[in-house]
């Protein structure tokens, strides 16, 4: 769920990532070697509640340009398994918006009034949308019956539209519509150890060119074991290469103001463009999420704009 579409910590390239040093198992802690394994030991029917927080704060130096927060809870349930997978249902609700925006509010309740089904695997891969032909419709159908009254608002209006076009197809809901999600499993099915960090060189979408996909460099710390209490603590860190960002963001730029008549400043004057991401978890031994938090900067000169998503069991 998002203000604007920045998918830049995709739970695939992560995968391809580990999957090469991972070894699943059916332990979570071994106190032994200092290590742990994110694997979803579910049950059928069993079901969580968490509450979900998500920040877009813009601020030029000490001057705060905007600040909108989302509020919402979800229902995890697990649907059904099977020697391979699970089925789950993540159904949000209760959303509150911070300032108060009654037109942003009814599009979200409008947005996510429909359940998203997802298959996992059983050690809490994310798979697929299983069933995204009947979010989309349901979604279209919520959509057409609000369109007129939320576009009046200017962020709404674009809300409006980066939500309707994350339904038009399964790899876009698949993207776009199910951030909380990825967030939530990007650290399943995978090994970690203490002294152990994983580092390495992956590829992140590039938002303007997408044929084009930005390095970036990851780390990936087991920060802290609880055998006592049954639980640990997994901490990611991603930085996009610098150049390769403000070069993308420079073309596109001039390419519009090119349409426009205008001409961009020479490269050399261009203010750089950096982005970071950084994500810890805290993980019951069952592979249940006990709080998830991410951090996504992304500064231009001296406009730095922060999104804060926290996934907090209720």
């Amino acid at each position: 769920m998002y203000f604007k579409t920045k998918s830049l910590l995709c739970r695939l390239f992560i995968i391809s990532l580990l999957i090469f040093c991972a070894k699943i198992g059916f332990g979570q802690i071994n106190s032994a070697d200092s290590s742990v394994q994110v694997y979803t030991l579910w049950n059928l029917n069993e079901s969580n509640t968490y509450e979900v927080t998500f920040q877009q704060l813009t601020y030029r130096k000490e001057d705060t340009l905007s600040n909108l927060t989302l509020s919402y809870d979800i229902d995890i349930t697990v649907m059904d398994s099977s020697e391979n997978s699970y089925t789950v249902r993540w159904q949000n609700k209760n959303f509150s918006v911070v300032p108060s925006n009654r037109k942003l509010k009814t599009l979200y309740d409008a947005a996510f009034n429909k359940a998203i089904d997802i298959k996992i695997s059983r050690s809490g891969v994310f798979k697929e949308v299983i069933n995204w032909k009947e979010v989309k419709k349901s979604t279209k159908k919520s959509f057409s019956k609000i369109r007129r009254e939320v576009i009046s608002d200017d962020q709404a209006n674009r809300s409006f539209y980066l939500l309707n076009e994350a339904i038009q197809s399964k790899r876009n809901m698949e993207s776009n519509w199910i951030p909380d999600v990825h967030q939530y499993y990007m650290f399943h099915g995978a090994s970690y150890s203490f002294n152990k960090d994983i580092k390495g060189k992956i590829q992140t979408p590039n938002l303007h060119y997408k044929s084009n996909p930005h390095d970036a460099y990851i780390t990936i710390v087991l920060e802290e074991i609880s055998s006592e209490f049954n639980k640990y603590t997994i901490r990611a860190f991603l930085e996009v290469d610098t150049e390769q960002l403000t070069n993308a963001t420079y073309d596109f730029v001039s390419r519009l103001m090119e349409g426009a008549g205008k001409s961009n400043v020479e490269r050399s004057e261009y203010p750089d463009v950096s982005k970071v991401i950084e994500t810890a978890a805290i993980f019951h031994s069952s592979g249940w999420v006990i709080d998830s938090t991410q951090w996504k900067s992304s500064v231009t000169g001296e406009t730095t704009m922060m999104e804060i998503r926290r996934i907090k069991f209720k």
